[in-house]
């Protein structure tokens, strides 16, 4: 996903506590209702930078404390509001939790913003009622994106943000005019494969086309990142009955383990588990956590599935004996495109899939959940699904 370079500007007084006229004379102009968004921070060049990527996308109110935050937030009730953690008086968790308990706030997307980007400082923001967490220092386009989905959850403003994202439309079409002469190539191989063919020929081919498959993966990943970036990306929930889901969902992934030496083991049906998801984007979830297993597992090792039901929640857990994650690794987990070090390495892969994961998670109205006890200890993946009525 490309990132766009930021000059760092000097620092400068923060803008009016009041929207900022350029974005409400477009909106007047275009005589649409302007999203509100209320950005709560006191770095200087954070306000200034986020006023100019705004610009244009929503009507912008600065504060630079907590109580201006929850004054500003009840005069204007803003679609919105990116939160910082760290603010002078009240912090930001003080913020969320005083918003969340004032009912004209209480269903306030509120998407945290901090440099501390450590799974525990993530865990607390939700914990106090965060609808997201982002990592300073930003990456624009995924800024961009973050608004637009907790807008999309809460506000009909969500088309909005195309005309301020041409990144997505450009990926979504670099992927579109790729696909055509991979399917060439697959298609050419799979005609060759048909024939005779001479010694060593074989092999070659099957090298070629697995080389397809794994550049029609990335490219089915980067589409399906240009869908949500952009809007188009929707899921058609249903009921699914996980134990007999997961018999057919594995059934690759069995075959793909007894090759590599390793134990994958299903949960015995005790009584039948239903869930509200889509079938298919939970099966692309499973088989993304099931390939990091099997890639970053230990060779005659193990993989666990588990279902457990935690009341209105039913989790979905992958647990691997691999490598695990450290503290700094667990950090960046989520980042698009970010192998945590493993670029280059023998292991294939793009860095999309747990990025993919969480945001499909999060469109069928369920969670991913990450834990490790460090490098060398394995991790557990929990996906968290609504229980079916």
């Amino acid at each position: 996903m490309p990132t766009i370079a930021i000059t760092p500007c000097r620092p400068r007084r923060p803008p009016p506590l009041r929207a900022r006229p350029s974005a409400m004379a477009d909106d007047e102009a275009s005589g649409s209702t302007p999203i509100r968004l209320l950005v709560v921070d006191d770095d200087l060049n954070a306000i200034e930078h986020l006023g100019h990527l705004l610009k244009g996308f929503a009507q912008v109110s600065f504060a630079t404390n907590g109580e201006d935050a929850l004054r500003l937030a009840l005069q204007q009730r803003p679609d919105l509001v990116l939160l910082d953690i760290e603010l002078p008086g009240v912090d930001g968790f003080e913020v969320c939790r005083r918003m969340r308990a004032m009912p004209a706030l209480h269903d306030l997307p509120i998407v945290f913003a901090t440099r501390h980007g450590d799974a525990g400082t993530e865990a607390q923001a939700r914990r106090t009622g965060g609808d997201d967490f982002l990592r300073k220092p930003f990456d624009d386009v995924q800024v961009l994106a973050r608004l637009r989905l907790q807008l999309r959850a809460g506000a009909a403003h969500a088309e909005d943000l195309v005309a301020v994202a041409p990144q997505a439309s450009m990926l979504s079409y670099l992927a579109h005019e790729i696909g055509n002469p991979v399917n060439v190539i697959k298609g050419f191989a799979q005609l060759m494969q048909a024939g005779p063919l001479q010694a060593g020929q074989a092999e070659k081919l099957s090298h070629i086309l697995e080389a397809v498959e794994r550049l029609r993966g990335l490219l089915d990943d980067m589409t399906d990142v240009a869908r949500m970036e952009s809007g188009q990306f929707h899921v058609e929930t249903a009921e699914v009955e996980l134990n007999s889901f997961l018999q057919q969902a594995c059934m690759p992934a069995q075959a793909q383990a007894a090759q590599a030496g390793v134990h994958l083991h299903l949960p015995t049906p005790a009584w039948p588990v239903r869930v509200r998801a889509d079938a298919r984007r939970l099966r692309q979830c499973l088989d993304n956590l099931l390939s990091n297993a099997l890639k970053y597992g230990d060779d005659g090792g193990r993989i666990d599935i588990e279902i457990e039901d935690r009341g209105g929640e039913v989790v979905l857990a992958v647990q691997d004996q691999g490598v695990g994650f450290s503290d700094s690794q667990m950090a960046q987990l989520f980042e698009p495109y970010n192998r945590l070090g493993r670029d280059g390495g023998a292991i294939p892969g793009t860095g999309l899939g747990l990025t993919l994961t969480r945001e499909l998670m999060r469109a069928m109205g369920g969670r991913l959940l990450v834990h490790s006890d460090g490098t060398g200890h394995g991790a557990r993946f929990e996906l968290l699904l609504r229980a079916a009525d």
